[in-house]
Order: structure tokens, then C-alpha cells, then sequence
């Protein structure tokens, strides 16, 4: 029986994958579980509307994050922050504080998760940061740390 596995099913099929089973296996498992649905062609037809859905939504959000590296690269994201008299910051600086930065200075929105922050930001200067989506977009941006009075 041909089947569209809704779920991941360990070593059986991955999610939106049509997949021919053992009869009693769909109807007595993977029915019963909601892990699948039998394939016929309106299922077929809907799982493929969604993954050319799906693949839309990735281009678009691909092509959000390319013109956002065009943007980025090569410009300076300041920070104020507060420092001690030895030059140290009190705290690191956190992705979502760069993030709120980027959006205040050129109103780009950054999901913070996307944030690489290799080694932990503590004094004022210029630092580089990288930043890498899912769409395995990635690029640097220079971010520089300046004392608030």
C-alpha cells in the first residue's frame, strides 16, 4: 500500500515522503498513530502544492538574507555600552543586543539565533561577528564597541 508519511518513522520514511508499505503496517500503525495517510492522488496533490510552497517560502527567505548580506557587508554596527576603568565592558555583548542594533541603525531584522559569536565580546573596539542562516547564507559583519559616558 503506497502511503505519505505525515511524521519522521525511524527507519521506515521521512515526513512528506510517498513510500510503499505492508498493508497491515499502515492500517494497524501508521494510520491509527497519524505518523501517515494512504496516497492517493488528492494527497498527492496536496503534499506537492505544500513542498512547492515550502520551497517558495525557502527562496524568498534566501533572497531576504542575500540583500541583507549586500546591505550589511562592509558597514559598521556601533554598540554603546558601559565600561569599567580598565577598558572591559561589565558584560559581554549578546546577540539580541547586536541584533537591536542592526535594527535601530539600518532597520534590518536579524533573528538573534542566526548570530555567531565565536568568543565572548567584553571590550571596546572593533569585533567581527558572523552571521548564518539556515538558507547557508553566511557573512561577517563589524561590529564596534564604543564606551556610553
Amino acid at each position: 500500500m503506497k502511503v505519505i508519511f505525515l511524521k519522521n518513522v525511524n527507519k521506515v520514511g521521512k515526513g512528506g515522503e510517498i513510500k510503499e508499505v505492508a498493508d497491515g503496517y499502515a492500517r494497524n500503525f501508521l494510520f491509527p498513530q497519524k505518523l501517515a495517510i494512504l496516497a492517493d492522488s488528492n494527497a498527492i496533490a496536496k503534499i506537492k502544492t505544500k513542498k512547492r510552497a515550502e520551497s517558495k517560502k525557502e527562496q524568498s527567505g534566501k533572497d531576504r538574507y542575500v540583500a541583507i548580506s549586500k546591505k550589511l557587508t562592509g558597514k559598521e554596527i556601533k554598540i554603546l555600552a558601559k565600561v569599567s576603568e580598565g577598558g572591559k565592558l561589565f558584560g559581554a555583548i549578546k546577540a539580541q543586543e547586536i541584533v537591536g542594533a542592526i535594527h535601530q541603525q539600518f532597520n534590518v531584522g536579524i533573528d538573534p539565533k542566526y548570530i555567531v559569536i565565536e568568543k565572548p565580546i567584553k571590550e571596546v573596539g572593533e569585533h567581527e561577528v558572523k552571521i548564518k542562516t539556515p538558507q547557508n547564507i553566511e557573512f561577517i559583519i563589524k561590529i564596534r564597541i564604543i564606551e556610553s559616558k
